[in-house]
């Protein structure tokens, strides 16, 4: 029934155009430009889905904008990212990425989930690892947390063996591959505030978004109340607040 609805509302879509985005090798990868969801469907994709995976934590609203092979290897930028992408191969087949093996996984690898036939038929970023054993969903996805987005549902973080794309939801991955920038760095992080609750982590290698790290900064006076307010600021981005949501 999931995979039935996420299938169903991918057809649904209205292409306005076409374009290209290009890999870090030079090579072109087709991508769409789409119509934005109503704001109706918005709030029915982001109930429906949430209700269905309460263990996910649902970070960005369903949108038509991008979705998870435009996110996970175009651009992490949510507010700027307006593609749709169908095939990301090219990312690994002119060599810009390199496939490595499950135990070498690092935050901002690729993870890819492949069907029976190996198509790709969904990309995420890996947060982190769960120190976890494989289990026999869908190869080596238990083993790392992800975000990525659901097609045209909302930008989640979840478990990798939690998501739509696995058979225990009606999916069709068989397994996952992990993949990595072709070039040797240290990582150099930036930081940028993306609302209220997110910050961008940002590297040449890929950007990941993390709930701000707040510390009580200063009080000061509130002129029509003798008493101190206290705020708050996040100690990575800089993001300052009176009453944090986090």
């Amino acid at each position: 029934m999931i995979k039935n609805l996420i299938m169903s509302s991918i057809l649904a879509l209205s292409m306005n155009s076409i374009s290209y985005v290009y890999t870090p090798h030079g090579s072109g990868v087709l991508v769409q430009v789409h119509d934005e969801l109503s704001s109706f469907q918005i709030a029915s994709y982001n109930s429906y889905t949430d209700s269905n995976f309460p263990l996910a934590t649902r970070i960005a609203s369903s949108t038509n904008h991008y979705n998870c092979h435009s996110y996970a290897w175009y651009s992490q930028n949510i507010n700027t990212n307006i593609y749709w992408m169908e095939n990301p191969s090219l990312y690994y087949a002119d060599s810009s990425y390199h496939e490595i093996s499950y135990n070498q996984v690092q935050p901002r690898d690729r993870i890819c989930y492949f069907d029976e036939n190996n198509y790709n038929i969904h990309s995420g970023m890996v947060l982190w690892l769960t120190g976890e054993v494989q289990n026999p969903v869908c190869g080596y996805s238990n083993t790392v947390m992800v975000q990525s987005k659901w097609g045209n549902k909302g930008l989640y973080q979840h478990k990798g063996d939690y998501c739509p794309y696995v058979s225990t939801y009606n999916g069709e991955a068989s397994y996952v591959k992990f993949y990595r920038l072709n070039e040797t760095h240290t990582h150099s992080f930036s930081y940028t505030c993306m609302n209220d609750i997110y910050h961008y982590e940002i590297c040449s290698c890929g950007t990941l978004l993390f709930q701000h790290n707040f510390e009580l900064n200063i009080v000061h006076p509130n002129i029509n109340n003798p008493s101190y307010i206290p705020e708050y600021v996040c100690k990575d981005c800089g993001f300052m607040a009176l009453n944090p949501s986090v």
